[in-house]
């Protein structure tokens, strides 16, 4: 019996390259901890190897929300 690497058994079952998987598995790992705010912005951009700006296009994206303003801020640099 063979034995498969856990990243190559779900890398076979999703049919991806070992770029692609390994690029896909960074992003979803730094948007985890992004949401978790385990990471800020810029910390998550890097281990998903992207720039700020493509990170925030992809979090975006999947309707998560980048901008992190407290109501209560929000309100006082209004008024």
């Amino acid at each position: 019996m063979q034995n498969i690497a856990f990243e190559d058994r779900y890398r076979i079952e999703v049919n991806e390259s070992t770029k692609n998987f390994e690029s896909d598995v960074k992003k979803g790992a730094a948007l985890l901890f992004f949401i978790e705010e385990k990471l800020t912005l810029g910390q998550a951009a890097e281990m998903a190897g992207m720039s700020q700006h493509d990170f925030m296009k992809y979090a975006s994206s999947l309707g998560i929300p980048v901008i992190r303003y407290p109501a209560s801020e929000l309100k006082q640099e209004i008024l």
